[in-house]
């Protein structure tokens, strides 16, 4: 917290900062699109996005914590498209 920074300040300045890395993180995955790759692999990719976008509403606004996976890996998949 910057000295003489409320929270809600320091709220509002993390959140900020951190949507727009993760924002820009979920664009650069369309580039994905010029890689051969499944219908699978991109289910398993947007399923991992959900979950964890899931999980930051449930923790912020108050409910229980749902468990989701820290990481996430493709193993090898089915046909390319």
């Amino acid at each position: 917290m910057a000295v003489g920074e409320s929270r809600e300040q320091t709220f509002t300045r993390l959140a900020n900062k951190r949507m727009n890395k993760t924002l820009k993180g979920i664009r650069l995955l369309e580039n994905l699109k010029a890689y051969p790759h499944t219908l699978s692999q991109v289910g398993k990719m947007v399923t991992a996005l959900r979950a964890a976008v899931d999980k930051v509403e449930v923790v912020l606004g108050g409910e229980k914590e749902k468990k989701v996976e820290a990481s996430f890996n493709l193993d090898d998949d089915d046909e390319e498209i």
